[in-house]
């Protein structure tokens, strides 16, 4: 099921070398946790119904992470690249309670696209 059946909502795919780009280290640009609020009571409930299933799911995999409303940054460097999902599963890294964003580049990962 795509998720163009569920939503109206139009997610861009992020183009690769924006992944890739090199930007030189810095400690003076801030990454801040999201601030979710539901778009509507049916909204949340699917969200938070979603979230449910999947780390139910995935409840036997340690390397994979389930998170509802996470940021995701994916240009380091620039806090204006970032993606919202609702909801979002990744393969290959660890469920950390104490994540309260997902910079792709710490991550080892590829942004979602």
């Amino acid at each position: 099921m795509s998720a163009s059946a569920l939503t109206d909502t139009h997610v861009p795919a992020v183009p690769e070398e924006d992944v890739a780009a090199e930007v030189p280290q810095t400690d003076e640009v801030e990454y801040p946790e999201g601030h979710w609020v539901a778009q509507s009571v049916s909204h949340g409930d699917a969200v938070e119904q979603a979230t449910g299933s999947l780390r139910h799911h995935f409840r036997e995999r340690e390397d994979v992470l389930v998170a509802m409303e996470l940021v995701v940054y994916y240009r380091r460097g620039n806090n204006r690249a970032c993606l919202h999902p609702d909801v979002q599963v990744v393969h290959g890294v660890g469920r950390s309670p104490s994540r309260s964003t997902y910079l792709v580049w710490e991550e080892g990962k590829r942004a979602p696209g």
